[in-house]
């Protein structure tokens, strides 16, 4: 199906765009370049406010494109959000939180597009439960002299060496990593073929 319709990813998370690439499709990335502060309270509300929010920023710049932006964050068990830490002593105490204990990672997925001279949006929120088990001592070192926490919400990334630490999840695993990539094609599913009457979402992107 011929169209001209381009799909940007906003996300310079080079996990996100290896996941997205999952789905065979043509598309472009960008970055918005906002603080990611919300004023929300709420960690489920926070999530979808900074979503939206990158979309909104790249909304200025790109005008015709579809726009898919996300973002993911760490919920420790007492609810409160963990970013990327600063540095290894922040990176050590947020997982010393998260020990041998059951937390929340939430994703949000915002995506906007341009149907005559309307936009069009949809928005959710998609959450796994991630168990970790008591650490080994050595292990954690070795780990936060790594930095590969310092980049990552929560200070962690479940598909490098801090699967160590995960005894279970429940739910989607590509979500933990930073793109619940299931739940999008569902949603995805739903939303174009509402909004652009077609068979399936990706078919909109292919030449």
């Amino acid at each position: 199906m011929g169209n001209s319709l381009e799909l940007v990813l906003g996300s310079k998370s080079p996990r996100r765009k290896e996941l997205f690439a999952h789905f065979n499709i043509p598309f472009g990335l960008a970055n918005a370049n906002i603080d990611e502060v919300s004023t929300k309270k709420n960690p489920e509300e926070i999530v979808l406010d900074i979503a939206k929010q990158k979309n909104s920023e790249l909304r200025k710049q790109l005008k015709d494109e579809v726009i898919i932006t996300a973002d993911t964050i760490v919920v420790s068990p007492v609810l409160k959000v963990l970013g990327k830490p600063k540095d290894i002593e922040e990176n050590r105490r947020f997982l010393l939180e998260l020990e041998g204990k059951t937390h929340q990672v939430m994703s949000a997925v915002s995506i906007s597009a341009y149907l005559g001279n309307k936009e069009v949006s949809h928005i959710f929120v998609e959450k796994t439960l991630v168990h970790f088990s008591s650490f080994n001592q050595l292990s954690l070192e070795q780990y936060l002299v790594s930095g590969d926490g310092l980049d990552k919400a929560g200070g962690y990334g479940i598909q490098g060496r801090a699967i160590e630490f995960v005894r279970a999840i429940e739910g989607c695993y590509s979500n933990v990593v930073g793109f619940p990539i299931n739940r999008f094609g569902k949603e995805a599913q739903t939303f174009f073929s509402k909004e652009f009457s077609c068979k399936t979402w990706q078919e909109l992107f292919l030449s």
